[in-house]
């Protein structure tokens, strides 16, 4: 007899929460050019990022450290959600101790991965701070 294997939705619904959180923030955002003006090909590329507000080209490190960033503000809209589902799975228990205690772990463990992530949030912060200000 086969099985069918069951699709964890959390993942899907958590990946499709941040990619809408990126689009949204216009992290993907592009400026869309007549091809008229687009005579020289590096002018063009120049308009383009000067359009998303990116206008750094020679400040590479400040554009990691952006990048770095907005993906670790996106880790922690997740942590956010696992802490609401964990809650949510706490609530649904009724006093089932297994279920309390594996929704104390997923608050416990998002927690700890929150506080890594703003660590590392301060520590890019910080790092892209210096090599902005020279």
């Amino acid at each position: 007899m086969l099985k069918k294997k069951k699709i964890n939705y959390r993942f899907i619904i958590s990946g499709l929460l941040c990619l809408l959180i990126a689009l949204s923030s216009g992290f993907f955002a592009l400026e869309i050019l007549p091809a008229a003006a687009q005579t020289n090909p590096l002018t063009g590329m120049q308009q383009s990022v000067a359009g998303t507000g990116l206008d750094r080209s020679a400040d590479l490190p400040s554009f990691v450290g952006d990048v770095i960033k907005g993906i670790l503000a996106m880790i922690s809209v997740l942590f956010l959600i696992l802490i609401v589902y964990a809650g949510i799975l706490w609530l649904i228990a009724r006093g089932d101790e297994p279920k309390i205690k594996k929704a104390r772990e997923i608050i416990i463990t998002a927690l700890t991965g929150f506080i890594i992530v703003m660590i590392a949030y301060a520590l890019t912060s910080f790092v892209t701070g210096l090599f902005a200000a020279r």
